[in-house]
């Protein structure tokens, strides 16, 4: 866990300092031909971090038997299928509403709607320009730190927030198949949105400060870490089955 955050924020500290143009607080609803959607620098960590765990997936599930796959610790913890479902569930409805809703007005894109009253603006705060790349590594250790989770006891978010496995996928490579298509899907929508993500905003989920587009992108494969660590722990389990079914 220590070892992935100390990567992830090498990583991050290797960004350029944004231009003087970027430093600007005013939004731009159109970027101009020399204005790009992401610095450069930006783009390569996201584009980077995509690939990497796309990667991290297929490892996870390599070899995996059929026992493997469907194994629960306890009966409310998610087996290494329905992580990897969950994965997707929540990629593909995260970036569709992205796709959707981001960038469309000057308003922040109303993406975390299970909320029972569409908040206002001003009720959050608008992080300058200049701190935005802390809070993207703030961000980031709140997603990848799993350590207050208590996987003894069952947990009860509600359940539009969940995406909550079906048992859709009944083989590693069935599964494969989807989250290729939705990554796939996800690359495509970065590569084809051309606003300024940094000075467009989305409506957070749990947070007091309004999200910009390039800090929800990053939740997305950063969302898959996660989940990948949970899978991990499942197949850290004592016991989980040894391939050929022994103990």
């Amino acid at each position: 866990m220590r070892a992935c955050l100390l990567v992830v924020i090498a990583s991050m500290f290797c960004l350029s300092l944004f231009s003087a143009q970027a430093q600007q607080q005013k939004p731009s609803a159109q970027p101009t031909a020399a204005t790009p959607s992401l610095q450069a620098e930006e783009r390569r960590f996201l584009m980077d971090y995509l690939k990497r765990t796309r990667q991290m997936m297929h490892d996870a599930v390599r070899d995996v038997s059929p026992e493997q796959w469907t194994f629960k610790p306890k009966p409310f913890r998610w087996s290494v299928a329905e992580c990897a479902e969950h994965i997707i569930l929540t990629e593909r409805w995260l970036m569709s509403e992205f796709a959707a809703k981001f960038g469309k007005g000057d308003e922040p894109a109303y993406i975390f709607h299970w909320r029972k009253i569409k908040p206002k603006p001003s009720d959050f705060s608008i992080i300058p320009l200049e701190d935005r790349r802390r809070i993207d590594l703030v961000i980031l250790n709140d997603i990848l730190d799993r350590s207050l989770v208590d996987t003894s006891i069952p947990s009860n978010p509600p359940p539009e927030a969940t995406m909550a496995p079906t048992g859709k996928y009944k083989t590693p490579e069935e599964m494969l198949k989807a989250f290729d298509k939705q990554r796939d899907d996800t690359w495509r929508i970065i590569e084809t949105l051309k606003v300024d993500w940094r000075q467009h905003y989305i409506y957070p989920g749990n947070s007091s400060f309004l999200f910009d587009g390039y800090q929800y992108l990053l939740r997305i494969p950063g969302h898959t870490e996660r989940h990948l660590m949970q899978l991990w722990e499942v197949k850290r389990d004592a016991n989980y089955p040894k391939i050929g079914g022994s103990k």
